[in-house]
Order: structure tokens, then sequence, then C-alpha cells
């Protein structure tokens, strides 16, 4: 088990160009000590360290009925499905001295910047912001804001930077759904052969302080509810991803009935929230900036 779990972290981390990205944003956004200060795969060396008796502590105190939530979805009767969990799930006993928990201080990061020469084809910025959690109206705002960021070939950074200036290969932007206080804002701007990271930064940052300053047009609002319309109602056709989001509700808000509502909370949000969180997010001054560049060809050839 343990190589396994090492050779799925070098396949999504190591051995992936880019790869290393969600660990030194998250790395550079949260303190030594915080959840989010790493990965959830942890490092090799982690890995390395984890003995048996440290996999069986932690399944003892943690994998137990108190802690876990089971969905059943689908045309079923109730009854059965009840009696079919209580009979097979009853006798497990619940963890009575489960290790309380307690909301982590993030503290305040500094704005930091690293340049990363790997095994990349292009050089890309990557950007990471801390932003309002998971599950706030903030957080709704700030997907929406996503959305017309980089949703698509009509959005404002695909649009200005991959179609217009044609300075970028792609762009991204996308909030993390995180509920421990904080989550991330992030992204990245993929520069063409003929372009630099320099400039796609640039570019990048000008739209970024646009959304703090000024409100998004009545056409971008729309545009981004209907994306974010479409993909909620294209998720929630399949039974799988039903009861995966009555699962995650019930879990991080014991609000399971969260799913019929989640959709008129994003088609709520206004142009006014959507500058004003961008404002909150984008205006700080402790952006965490990952620059990637090609590995030189003398150290590519070493």
């Amino acid at each position: 088990p343990r190589a396994v779990l090492q050779n799925e972290k070098r396949h999504a981390y190591d051995n992936r160009p880019y790869g290393s990205c969600y660990e030194k944003l998250m790395a550079a956004l949260f303190p030594t000590g915080h959840p989010y200060h790493h990965t959830p795969i942890g490092s090799m060396e982690d890995l390395d360290a984890a003995s048996l008796e440290d996999v069986a502590s932690f399944f003892r105190t943690y994998y137990v009925p108190n802690t876990a939530v089971l969905t059943v979805a689908g045309d079923v009767d109730e009854a059965p499905v009840l009696d079919a969990v209580e009979r097979y799930f009853g006798p497990i006993e619940p963890n009575a001295s489960l290790p309380a928990f307690r909301l982590p201080d993030p503290g305040r990061t500094e704005a930091s910047r690293e340049v990363v020469e790997d095994d990349v084809p292009l050089e890309r910025v990557h950007v990471g912001h801390r932003c309002p959690s998971y599950g706030t109206r903030e957080f709704d705002a700030l997907e929406v804001a996503t959305q017309i960021l980089a949703g698509g070939r009509g959005s404002r950074l695909h649009k200005r930077l991959v179609r217009e200036e044609r300075v970028a290969q792609d762009v991204a932007m996308f909030a993390l759904p995180l509920v421990a206080g904080s989550s991330i804002a992030a992204g990245w701007v993929t520069a063409r052969p003929e372009s630099s990271a320099e400039t796609v930064e640039g570019l990048l940052d000008e739209e970024l302080l646009r959304m703090t300053r000024e409100p998004v047009t009545d056409d971008e609002l729309a545009r981004a509810h209907a994306l974010i319309e479409s993909a909620e109602l294209s998720a929630l056709s399949h039974m799988d991803e039903v009861s995966d989001r009555l699962s995650m509700y019930a879990t991080y808000f014991d609000r399971p009935e969260l799913i019929n509502e989640q959709l008129g909370r994003y088609l709520e949000v206004d142009a006014e929230a959507v500058r004003d969180v961008c404002a909150d997010v984008f205006g700080s001054d402790t952006r965490a900036t990952i620059t990637y560049v090609p590995r030189s060809e003398q150290e590519a050839a070493a």
C-alpha cells in the first residue's frame, strides 16, 4: 500500500508538468501546522515515515459511525434500505472519545513569489489567493467571478490574453471548496512560446484589478449564471453525483437540503457582490505566485 500511494503521488504531482503547483501554493498560503499547509496525500517523507500502527490508529479514531454519512439515492423503498443499514452498520460501535475539531487559525501570510525550473514545455504563472470558505455567500459570488474571468472562450481572460493579445496558450481561474476557515482562489496563465511569463502576468493583474474596481456587465453576469446553471443541472442528472452532493452537504454543513438550494444561491449573486468579493480577495497583498520556466538544456542533459 505504501508503494501504491507513492506511485500515486508521482503520477499526480511529481512527474506531471506543473504538478507541484498545488503543493507550493498551499504551503505558501497557509502556515505550518495548518491542515491546508499541505496536500492530503502528504510528502514522500510522510509516506516513508508512516507506520502500520499510525494507519491503524487513524482508522480506529476516525473511520467510525459518528464521523460517517451514508447516502442512498435512487428509486428505492425506504424501509428495506433502513433495515439493511441497521443490519450491516448498526453493530459498529461509535468512537466516544473522538477528538474535538477546532477551527485552525489561518494566520496572516505575506505575498510570496517563487520561480521553478522544471521539465515543462512553456512558461506558466500560477497564482493563489486566500478567499472566504466554501458555503459562504462570498464564496458563491467568487465562483460567479471565476466564470466571468475564465469560464470558456467568452470569458475576460480568454478573450483578451488568448484571442486578442495572443500571448497566452490557455488560462484558468477557480475556487477550491475548502471549509476550514478559508479557501483558495487559484488560477494560471500559460505563455505562448513567443511570449513570456512576465507579459502574461502583467495582463492577468490588469484583469484582476478591473474586477475589483468596475462592476461586471449584465451580459457577463447572465452568461456566468447560465454556465453555472448548465453545469449544476447536468451534474445533478447523474445519481452518483446526487449521492455525492447529499453526503458532502451533510458532512460539511449538516444540511443535505442544500442540494435544492445551491443553484438558487448562485443565481442570486449580483454585480455588486462580485465586485465586493473580488476587492477582498484579489485586492489583498497576500498572493502567492509560482512561475514555472523550462529547465535549461544543460540541466536537462545532466
